[in-house]
């Protein structure tokens, strides 16, 4: 079982190899991946070997009709063939042999050891490393299902059972014991925000000096998480492998393990276009430092803590972005994370039908079918309003009727408390009044002889007109999604007249002291607003 998951580190690194590879060959100005941690990670001790690896992809080529050249093609085919045997042997032998594992295996084997050449066709890149299941099987697929069978297959060997977790072999002295409690601790105290969604199941066993720690995540195919703890370094450091299929989830789960003190390598780069259309598959890895066992004990915990926050994450993602851009709908579940509330609540109690329902309740004169409500509320404020309700479905997960009422109410809190009517006229009506006192005084102190008070009164004219018709092209944005709002822009629309025709007066009153040579007046006595 030990030399099976090790396998599928290697295994998962090979691909890795050959995604570079593809990358440099299209790209080969661009700077070339550094697959170190990710070498070490997959326990890659033999020099010779760790440099080939790291080597690889800046010896690969493209062909004109899309292949891939590598030149050494046939030892990476057989490292990977090697190792899917390796990896599937507890699977596929003895008396409990999947016949459908044995028979995809030998299929893959078959595939591999054709590859005899330099070259490797587009199809046959794709074949090897897509990761989506629509599209057929391919060796990273199979990888990914001996995983998840082996996790399973873990689970019913653990002769010890830790918080949950299914362990064997640990250390003889006891002292992993802690360790897989503090990584359980945090699970198992934010695990209760899944629901009744599968996953997290958690294996552990000794390796040597290292402890393996894997997570399954949920049920997406590319989702696992495995963590080492290398108890004989000093100071004993933690590698987490995290893969993933979606970009977006990749960057969240870095930033929410930077705050554990995750360093992580240059996984962001790894998406590469020509494979899996676009959607290429993450992986990256994280390296953590701890001096103590206290400081160890701590960073498993913060890692099992933040979980359960990555299940069906873009899911809910994908609902919110009717509400918010993407760039909002990732803070707002970036709040619901920090507030250990996470989103599942949210999707058990209708997700965007809830938020739909409550903009309903406020009436046509509110919202007209498909607003979105970062164009009525504002970005900042429609990214707190949906960062409220997820929290407060956390909190009352077995409530619909409440939670419905209790977001209809707070979203009727939010429009009632934005700027009203009033508001606008009130703030308009304001620079018209500085407007036309400003003039006023000019003409009552004879600003017509004094060139540059009559110029400074312009350009403060000038820009109090400016304010006024932001806040008319604000109200005129309102009126077009909001009936309500069209007489209060047909005021504004007269009660800017106004103000460009006191701006207009203000310009032609400098035009005309430059005009007149006089001494200006003495301007003792005058208001600031004429003297300034």
């Amino acid at each position: 079982m030990r030399a099976a998951l090790k396998a599928n580190d290697r295994l998962k690194l090979y691909l890795s190899v050959l995604q570079a590879a593809h990358a440099h060959a299209h790209h080969p100005r661009e700077a070339a991946l550094d697959l170190s941690r990710e070498i070490a990670a997959a326990d890659i001790t033999v020099r010779a070997e760790a440099d080939w690896l790291h080597d690889l992809p800046a010896t690969a080529a493209s062909e004109a009709d899309g292949a891939l050249r590598v030149p050494d093609l046939p030892r990476l085919a057989l490292r990977l063939a090697d190792d899917l045997g390796v990896m599937a042997r507890p699977l596929v032998e003895g008396d409990g042999a999947d016949a459908a594992f044995a028979e995809r295996v030998t299929h893959w084997h078959a595939e591999l050891n054709a590859l005899s050449g330099p070259v490797l066709a587009a199809a046959q890149i794709e074949a090897l490393t897509h990761g989506q299941r629509a599209r057929g099987d391919s060796l990273h697929i199979m990888v990914m299902d001996l995983h998840k069978a082996l996790n399973r297959l873990a689970a019913g060997l653990s002769t010890d059972r830790i918080d949950g977790a299914h362990c064997w072999q640990l250390a003889g002295d006891d002292s992993d014991r802690p360790r897989i409690a503090a990584f359980m601790r945090g699970l198992n105290r934010t695990a209760p925000l899944k629901f009744d969604h599968p996953g997290l199941d958690t294996a552990a066993t000794r390796d040597g000096d290292k402890l393996l720690i894997q997570n399954d995540i949920g049920t997406n195919d590319a989702h696992v998480l495995v963590i080492q703890v290398d108890t004989a370094a000093a100071p004993q450091v933690i590698t987490l492998t995290y893969s993933d299929l979606h970009r977006q989830r990749f960057g969240f789960f870095q930033r929410l393990l930077a705050e554990v003190g995750a360093h992580w390598g240059q996984a962001e780069q790894r998406t590469t276009q020509g494979l899996n259309q676009g959607d290429a598959y993450h992986v990256g890895t994280a390296r953590f430092e701890a001096h103590d066992e206290a400081e160890l004990a701590q960073q498993l915990e913060g890692i099992g803590e933040r979980i359960v926050f990555l299940i069906d994450w873009n899911r809910a993602r994908k609902r919110l972005l009717h509400f918010v851009s993407r760039e909002g709908a990732v803070a707002v579940l970036e709040a619901s994370t920090r507030a250990r509330a996470g989103h599942m609540a949210w999707l058990n109690a209708g997700a965007e039908r809830l938020i739909w329902d409550a903009m309903a309740a406020q009436g046509p004169s509110q919202f007209r079918l498909g607003d979105r409500l970062d164009q009525v509320l504002g970005e900042a404020e429609a990214r707190d309003f949906l960062a409220g309700v997820l929290i407060n479905a956390a909190h009352h997960p077995n409530a619909p009727a409440l939670l419905l009422d209790q977001t209809q109410a707070q979203l009727a809190r939010r429009l009632r408390g934005r700027r009203g009517d009033d508001d606008l006229l009130e703030e308009h009506a304001a620079y018209c009044h500085a407007l036309a006192q400003g003039l006023r005084d000019a003409l009552a102190h004879g600003l017509e002889r004094d060139a540059p008070a009559a110029e400074r009164l312009a350009a403060r004219a000038k820009d109090w007109e400016r304010h006024a018709d932001q806040l008319v092209v604000h109200a005129r944005e309102l009126a077009e999604h909001q009936p309500q709002w069209r007489p209060l822009m047909q005021l504004l629309h007269h009660s800017d007249d106004v103000a460009d025709a006191l701006e207009e007066a203000c310009f032609v009153l400098s035009l005309l002291a430059e005009h007149v040579d006089a001494t200006p007046p003495s301007t003792a006595g005058l208001p600031p607003c004429a003297r300034c």
